[in-house]
């Protein structure tokens, strides 16, 4: 009956292997899941229309999950702390994301201080005479790590 003998590099090399099989896979879960982050209101405010101008408006303070992969905003996580349809993400420059959404509502949030700003605008480019216009806001934002 043949012996089977294991030379001890190959059990090494294979036992390596497997970690770096092992650990790819983890950091690739991590990557496709996301960092979640904490965020809330540090001061938000602007202006509602009534009657026929626009009168000052303090929003209440709030709290919401960002979520960033690669260093940039998820359109999904931004598209619920905006509460927008359509939203689309990409990195502005160096750690800067921005997101907009096709009804006048941006983002801009920077992933090395995790301090950002939503502004909405919609409202202000409704026809001066309409009865009624959207809100016009402003909100800025802290955030961090779980």
């Amino acid at each position: 009956m043949p012996v089977l003998t294991i030379e001890p590099f190959n059990v090494f090399r294979t036992g390596l292997f497997l970690l770096v099989l092992t650990l790819a896979s983890l950091i690739g879960v991590a990557n496709a899941a996301g960092t979640p982050i904490a965020c809330q209101t540090v001061a938000t405010g602007g202006m509602n229309w009534e009657g026929a101008g626009w009168k000052p408006k303090r929003y209440a303070d709030r709290k919401f999950i960002l979520v960033l992969d690669g260093g940039v905003l998820t359109t999904e996580s931004a598209m619920k702390a905006m509460d927008a349809l359509s939203t689309e993400c990409q990195l502005l420059r160096g750690t800067h994301s921005i997101c907009y959404s096709r009804t006048g509502d941006f983002m801009l949030f920077n992933a090395a201080t995790l301090n950002g700003g939503i502004a909405m605008l919609l409202g202000a480019t409704q026809a001066t005479n309409a009865q009624s216009k959207d809100s016009v806001t402003v909100e800025t934002f802290s955030c961090s790590n779980f």
